[in-house]
């Protein structure tokens, strides 16, 4: 990863959260396992629903 990936990471994971503490819950998290179907994925960024949330913690 480069800086300059690494600061927009940052950035997208800070306004991400401003958005979802708005009302809609949820966190914004970094580099998070994502399983689809065929394999795992790690996303820069991914929003994790509050069901998600309390059912994996």
């Amino acid at each position: 990863m480069t800086v300059r990936h690494g600061v927009v990471q940052g950035r997208l994971s800070r306004l991400w959260g401003n958005h979802a503490f708005d009302g809609q819950g949820g966190e914004p998290c970094t580099e998070v396992p994502c399983r689809t179907t065929k394999q795992v994925r790690r996303p820069d960024v991914a929003y994790i629903t509050p069901e998600l949330l309390a059912q994996f913690g």
